[in-house]
């Protein structure tokens, strides 16, 4: 800062005084010391100064030669001459000799740490550095200067406990507040907080075209205020680690993808769609076909490649949707929107036991249609798999509202991130505890939250009680690592998995050595198992339970509109492909498919197709001709033909038919009695779900009922235009005799929400929705 200000002219000389000759002395004054400026083997100094007497440059002679320098820059040199002077020694770093700062400058709280705090500390600040080496320095958190490094914390914002806890609980309900209209600093998933790194502008990045470009972004840069900033340190730092780790990743498949879109852009491609697809170009041997191409500017799988690319690179989860204005506030548009639908959310969910073990139920049916399918797991895989869980319960509760996961149900699941929460950003150690984990809203949902948490955790081993271990030979290993003959005998891969304790204190997940394959990574070693088999264990949960992974969103969600719309309905989507994927070829038969016609999912290693096309193509090219000839002999070999995922699909339907045929019978065999109203509710719910990709009634009902956004919206309306006339009441209905006024307040209260909810309107509703009297 000395220095700064000394090349500064102006605030030199406000600062310093003037530079002057005394005798054969250069002496400039600041604070009332007088200071001597040294120039090594100079003689005769002059001081020349501006026409306000200011000094400006110093003249002097080495050698008969005539040298020049501004006073600015002599008095820099003179005041860092004089603070090393006064602040260093001469000391030993790394076996050489380096001026390092004298005793004065040690914090005096150093030498009061314990042999096991400054083994953390080191910890915190080799993690530190670590990041500056994975982000090769940039937007650096570090800085050196005489020798010392300096290390900034990075900008993670406080949590509201921790300005409960230091005594600001205005600054706490203030920051609840700003939530709402503000994109929060350290907030780098949204779009207009993605490129910026310094808070007094905002950096506009653009290419030669003048067009924005993007940047994969180095998240907590932000300089916070000691009000704002955490001194979480342990976490803070563990998630800056976290997020350069992620960008190491990201930053070395930018160029390549950036080449792949590249190359997608200039290619011409088969024109297969509209009209035109039809059309041929004959040359003139009429029995060569050459098919018509076109340029690849308006093709999907460009677009979608660019979506990848802003969403998993550029880490853009929510796209700037700019701001309004609200009573005289700019308020952002992406905020106001992620807070209705936490609003949202609460009032549709907490305390909603009816929608959560449907939920349950739907989860269950799922995993065993998949299990009957017996395609990634089968039924014993899936029954093994819930023997594990709960034997494991007792562990997955005592980790609630803990640091630390100890289970190893919970140890699994954090490192394959199987529920896509991204836990090791979310995860501070000032708010873990039970009394606090009650206060979030996951936990006010406990039938739902434990329900996910299992069907998930049991897709998870069932999966890898699927997948069999083999040695570098490709030979089969049971549980001691003996090589063995058959399959069945062989150890799955939960088995050959052990958490053990690390070098550095904390748990490690490690494969048995001698695996070097398995049924399902053929190659590659542990680490491409261990990538393999996470990537197709998420793929199933996405597929079965809905898509709830913000790295793999769809491009819709990154809109603020896209993220309402499809509220509690992330189901939908997944549940569509599961079952219609390739309906354009439905009626193909299979031999005429081209690689264009089917869909492979790198996740699985296999071509995906949804189960109901599967069975019509198979009762339209087999089946119904089979009948028609009276070939019944022709039907087991068009079974036999089909490929293995082909063979799961017609199981999967049959086991969907199956469990709506249940469901149904145990609707009909309720009556209509107010007891058992509840019960027949939750059956009618489960059959809707279940049919609601196969009967268009029970789509339409899903289709034409408002999401919860909206929902939530209608009865904020409800309430302001019932305002106009508060002591109106209900003639009739659930709600008959009461206030209409005071039912539209409870609806949009969360948990009183609830308590309104009339199970006999609800079911009235499904049944009319879907044409049932």
């Amino acid at each position: 800062e000395l220095i700064q200000d000394a090349f500064d002219t102006d605030r030199a000389q406000e600062k310093y005084g003037k530079v002057k000759v005394t005798g054969a002395k250069l002496e400039y004054t600041i604070d009332g010391v007088t200071k001597m400026i040294t120039i090594q083997g100079a003689t005769r100094y002059n001081v020349e100064t501006d026409k306000d007497g200011n000094s400006v440059e110093i003249s002097y002679q080495i050698g008969g030669e005539k040298m020049y320098l501004p006073t600015s820059e002599a008095v820099a040199r003179s005041e860092y001459e004089f603070w090393m002077e006064n602040n260093t020694e001469e000391g030993i770093v790394n076996g050489e000799n380096k001026y390092i700062p004298i005793k004065s400058w040690e914090n005096p709280n150093f030498s009061k740490l314990t042999d096991a705090q400054k083994v953390h500390l080191k910890f915190l600040t080799d993690s530190a550095r670590e990041a500056d080496k994975l982000t090769k320095g940039k937007d650096s958190i570090m800085s050196r200067s005489f020798n010392q490094t300096w290390i900034r914390l990075p900008g993670i914002l406080k949590s509201d406990i921790q300005r409960v806890a230091e005594g600001n609980y205005l600054d706490s309900i203030k920051h609840k507040f700003s939530e709402l209209t503000e994109v929060q600093a350290d907030d780098f998933e949204t779009q207009e907080n993605n490129n910026t790194t310094v808070e007094s502008f905002k950096r506009v990045f653009a290419d030669i075209s003048n067009k924005e470009k993007m940047r994969v972004p180095i998240p907590f840069r932000k300089k916070l205020s000691a009000e704002d900033q955490s001194f979480d340190l342990h976490t803070i730092t563990l998630m800056n680690l976290m997020g350069a780790k992620n960008y190491e990743q990201k930053k070395e498949l930018e160029s390549t993808f950036l080449i792949v879109l590249d190359v997608m852009k200039n290619r011409n491609v088969p024109d297969t769609i509209g009209l035109r697809r039809m059309k041929k170009i004959h040359a003139t041997n009429k029995d060569s076909d050459v098919p018509l191409f076109k340029s690849e500017k308006d093709i999907q799988d460009l677009k979608k490649a660019r979506d990848m690319l802003e969403n998993r690179v550029y880490g853009i989860k929510s796209k700037d949707a700019g701001s309004i204005d609200v009573l005289g506030k700019e308020v952002s548009v992406n905020q106001l929107a992620k807070g209705w639908l936490k609003y949202s959310g609460f009032t549709a969910l907490v305390g909603n036991w009816i929608n959560s073990s449907v939920n349950l139920s739907m989860g269950t049916i799922n995993n065993m249609i998949e299990a009957m399918g017996g395609e990634h797991f089968d039924k014993s895989d899936w029954a093994k798999a819930g023997v594990t869980y709960w034997k494991d319960s007792r562990k997955i509760l005592d980790d609630f509202g803990t640091n630390v996961d100890k289970s190893r149900t919970n140890m699994f699941m954090n490192v394959f991130n199987v529920m896509g929460e991204k836990q090791y950003l979310d995860n501070k150690f000032e708010d873990n505890n039970r009394a606090k984990a009650w206060t979030k809203m996951s936990s006010l949902r406990p039938i739902a939250k434990a329900g996910e948490h299992m069907m998930q955790a049991k897709v998870m081993y069932a999966t890898m009680n699927h997948i069999k271990v083999m040695d570098k030979n490709g030979e089969y290993l049971d549980a001691n690592g003996k090589v063995v003959k058959n399959k069945k005998d062989a150890a799955s891969l939960n088995e050959m998995i052990d958490f053990i304790p690390s070098s550095k204190g904390g748990v490690e997940m490690k494969l048995n050595e001698l695996v070097d394959a398995t049924t399902f990574t053929r190659s590659g070693g542990a680490s491409q198992i261990l990538l393999e088999t996470r990537n197709l264990i998420r793929y199933k949960v996405r597929e079965l339970h809905g898509n709830y992974d913000a790295d793999i969103q769809a491009a819709g969600q990154r809109e603020f509109w896209g993220k309402m719309a499809i509220f509690l309905r992330k189901w939908v989507e997944e549940g569509y492909f599961r079952r219609w994927r390739g309906t354009g070829t439905i009626f193909k038969k299979h031999a005429d498919l081209t690689e264009a016609d089917r869909f492979f999912s790198q996740d699985a290693k296999t071509y995906r197709e949804g189960y109901y096309v599967t069975v019509t193509r198979f009762i339209t090219r087999t089946l119904a001709p089979a009948i028609i000839q009276l070939n019944i002999a022709q039907v087991g070999k068009g079974f036999n033909e089909l490929l293995p995922h082909e063979k799961a699909n017609l199981k999967k339907l049959t086991a969907e038919l199956m469990m709506i045929s249940m469901s149904l019978l145990a609707y009909l065999s309720l009556d209509d009695d107010e007891d058992e109203v509840e019960t027949k509710y939750f059956f009618r719910r489960q059959i809707a779900e279940l049919s609601f990709f196969m009967l268009p009634p029970e789509a339409m009902k899903v289709v034409s009922t408002p999401t919860a956004s909206v929902g939530t919206l209608r009865n904020i309306f409800k309430i302001v235009t019932q305002s106009i006339d508060p002591g109106a009441t209900y003639q009739q209905g659930p709600h008959k005799g009461r206030n209409k006024l005071t039912v539209a307040l409870l609806k949009a209260v969360p948990i009183s929400s609830q308590s309104i909810k009339d199970s006999k309107s609800s079911l009235d509703f499904l049944n009319n929705s879907a044409g049932i009297n």
